[in-house]
């Protein structure tokens, strides 16, 4: 303890940290030693400035206090102290995700900005092009073109942005086709189109490695909500309470979500077609009778009556890519899948499975506690060479997308 306090008062914070995890190791039914260690950690998630490490901080923080309340002698006191940090971490874990959707929504405001800016001087440069009457005259001007298609967002033009940079493509291809028509040094025009070919191809490839990136983000968020579905052939058998919660898990815990925000999430990742009653949505833990969200007149509200408690627990997953191929407007992709034990409002996974049926019935775990590598950091951490360990005993899981209006979404889930 006095090792730990010099450390602090010096601000030594590594070396605090070290010793502060040490001291609670050797002695984790210690409530005085806990209390200091997880206080400094809660402390630096609050106050850091760096959300990455806030959120790192948080992280040990629930680690801790999961640690020491399964070996601490409890007591009403002890009881209620654990329940006291559970709510300082899930109030401080809520204002973080806040903070970086408010981050992530001013990223997208700039960048729909910086759109707006780039075609503005595209269309300044599409009017010069009209006024080149020489080969010289045209390099200059595609070369400005190109420099400014390049720094063009593409992912997050609104519509509006697209129709414009459409048409401008139109303009400028159009205008460069007749100037090759007046050309007389055809060998020169013809490197010329051979060039901006080759960008398009470029772009293309650009675009589609764009598109299978989002679809291998989409693919792991869709697994931790509805793994316990695979495989799936219709849409239609996924329970509606679980389509509300990942709509709401998507959207965030707002106070006010209208009926809309809830279709319109879950239109963005299975289409048109996908149909959701709206109702009250329920809350999972069994620590609480009542619903979550209480829908009235197209408006979901958070129920007052419903306590505090930690985040929505679940079995996790984590996707290996097998392979991704896209072809015209389908997109397949690949993966092998490791499932975790269930986690609850803070969580420790000590097995892993090749299966969400095995993990629910506690079956078959391919990985335990035993084969990790760090004996001083509780559960597993999950390493590459650990999943090669297993990679072979694993089934192999394919997504399929289809893409409409809305982008790419999830059609079907096959195993093999």
């Amino acid at each position: 303890m006095e090792l730990f306090d010099d450390y602090l008062d010096k601000d030594k914070m590594s070396d605090a940290l070290l010793v502060g995890r040490n001291m609670v190791n050797k002695d984790p039914k210690n409530k005085e030693l806990f209390s200091k260690y997880v206080d400094l950690l809660i402390s630096l998630a609050e106050t850091l400035p760096a959300l990455e490490d806030r959120k790192s901080f948080i992280n040990q923080a629930s680690i801790t206090v999961t640690f020491f309340e399964e070996n601490a002698d409890l007591s009403e006191e002890i009881v209620s102290m654990i329940n006291d940090y559970h709510g300082k971490i899930n109030d401080i874990v809520c204002n973080i995700d806040k903070e970086e959707q408010t981050l992530r929504q001013k990223r997208y405001e700039q960048i729909k900005a910086d759109n707006n800016d780039v075609i503005k001087k595209l269309y300044m440069e599409k009017n010069k092009l009209e006024r080149v009457t020489d080969q010289k005259g045209l390099d200059i001007v595609l070369d400005a073109i190109g420099n400014l298609d390049i720094q063009i967002n593409h992912d997050v033009l609104t519509n509006k942005q697209r129709e414009h940079y459409n048409q401008l493509n139109r303009d400028i291809q159009q205008r460069n086709e007749d100037m090759m028509s007046r050309q007389r040094n055809m060998e020169y025009m013809n490197d010329s189109v051979r060039d901006y070919q080759e960008e398009l191809q470029r772009r293309d490839l650009r675009d589609q490695q764009e598109d299978l990136d989002r679809i291998n983000d989409i693919t792991k968020e869709i697994s931790n909500s509805f793994a316990k579905y695979y495989p799936i052939s219709d849409l239609s058998k996924i329970d509606n309470q679980d389509l509300l919660l990942f709509a709401l898990g998507k959207i965030g815990f707002n106070d006010e979500i209208t009926k809309k925000d809830i279709e319109k999430q879950l239109k963005d990742y299975f289409g048109n077609d996908i149909k959701v009653k709206h109702e009250n949505i329920e809350c999972t833990s069994e620590e609480h009778d009542e619903p979550l969200y209480l829908y009235e007149d197209g408006v979901y509200k958070p129920n007052e009556d419903h306590g505090g408690h930690g985040g929505i627990g679940g079995i996790y997953t984590e996707l290996f890519n097998v392979s991704s191929e896209k072809n015209n407007n389908t997109i397949t992709v690949s993966y092998k899948i490791l499932y975790s034990n269930y986690c609850g409002d803070t969580c420790i996974i000590n097995k892993y499975y090749k299966s969400y049926d095995d993990s629910e019935n506690d079956r078959n775990p391919v990985l335990t506690a035993e084969d990790k590598n760090d004996e001083d950091i509780p559960g597993i951490t999950l390493t590459e060479e650990l999943y090669k360990s297993v990679e072979k005993e694993l089934p192999i899981t394919t997504f399929i997308f289809e893409k409409d209006a809305n982008g790419y979404n999830l059609k079907e889930v096959k195993i093999k």
